[in-house]
């Protein structure tokens, strides 16, 4: 029998999970109307820089509180 991890019933856990789905539901919608495959190596510097940004950004948000680290991961986790 396969276990389910036990972070994968945390809710923090399943709203981060979902936040990626979507972001890479966007990516592959994005590049499927470009005619570019999800798997092109030369996107990947664009990717890479895409989640520098990101990874900028909710950082920002939780510093100025739009988007608070601590309702995703919980109150007692460490932050990225």
């Amino acid at each position: 029998m396969i276990e389910m991890d036990e972070g994968g019933r945390d809710p923090s856990v399943q709203a981060v999970r979902k936040i990626f789905k979507e972001m890479e539901t966007c990516k592959n919608e994005i590049l499927g109307r470009l005619g570019i495959s999800p798997y092109d190596l030369r996107i990947r510097r664009w990717l890479e820089k895409a989640l520098a940004i990101f990874e900028k950004a909710w950082e920002a948000a939780n510093q100025m509180g739009i988007f608070p680290l601590r309702v995703v991961w919980g109150s007692g986790a460490p932050r990225p």
